[in-house]
């Protein structure tokens, strides 16, 4: 695979040219697949009509023929691949979310332009760009060495990190998933989304619960909920104080309303 920094949109040609060298590869083989298929004919041609110079004059013509044929092939298929090698790259730079594939020397070998915005760092490897901008939060660091780890050793991983901007402020939660390249050893692809928003709406939601398990654990009444065989299931404390008990032990005890009560 070709080892190339991606540094902005349309980036991911390679340094020495618009095609990657696996094409220029193909033709180059295709070429010489026809000065080989070429020569082996002129021999044959000379064994069989001999040297004279009309029968050199026919080999030389059909030479031609065949390694114009070829050329001709062969950036054909060039162009062809190129097209489809470009219109990936573009989609994959268009993605909102960060993208890249890390080498198994552990630098960059594609990086879409979501990336580049948000892990700046021309020249430093991938995941110590990621490190960099994980926030200060008891959770996210281990959690990305973690993901690290298993990545290396070729093993798919997600995880939940917090990053912060370069100016050490906070710019949200984000899910990092990890995974091997089938057929290119120690490669693996980064995908990063921005789970900020979702982040958010859970926080509210969560906290929204509290509020209301906090209101009718504290309510001036007895609360309760019972199953069909009526065993508490939900206690208040008002209720287990006015039953001269706390509500984790009546609930660890089994209790039955109809004994309680």
């Amino acid at each position: 695979m070709v080892n190339v920094e991606r540094m902005g949109p349309g980036a991911g040609r390679t340094t020495n040219g618009r095609h990657p060298g696996w094409i220029r590869a193909l033709g180059g083989a295709a070429q010489a697949f026809a000065a080989i298929a070429g020569i082996s004919a002129l021999y044959l041609a000379w064994t069989i009509m001999g040297s004279s110079a009309q029968a050199i004059e026919y080999m030389m013509f059909g030479l031609a023929g065949i390694s114009g044929a070829a050329a001709f092939a062969a950036r054909w298929a060039q162009g062809a691949l190129a097209g489809r090698l470009d219109m990936l790259s573009q989609a994959l730079d268009a993605a909102p979310d960060a993208q890249t594939i890390v080498a198994a020397d552990g630098r960059i070998a594609y990086a879409n332009f979501a990336f580049e915005q948000l892990f700046p760092g021309k020249g430093e490897p991938p995941l110590d760009r990621i490190e960099r901008s994980l926030a200060a939060d008891p959770e996210s660091r281990p959690a990305f060495r973690q993901l690290r780890s298993r990545a290396a050793a070729g093993v798919r991983a997600t995880v939940a990190v917090s990053l912060q901007n370069a100016r050490g402020g906070a710019s949200g939660r984000f899910t990092i998933s990890a995974s091997p390249i089938t057929g290119q050893p120690g490669y693996s692809i980064l995908n990063i989304y921005d789970i900020t928003a979702r982040n958010e709406i859970e926080t509210v939601i969560r906290d929204e619960r509290n509020k209301l398990v906090d209101f009718f654990d504290n309510a001036p009444i007895g609360f309760y909920s019972v199953d069909g065989n009526g065993r508490f299931r939900f206690v208040n404390q008002t209720l287990a104080q006015w039953l001269g008990t706390t509500a984790s032990n009546l609930l660890a005890s089994g209790a039955v309303l109809h004994a309680t009560l």
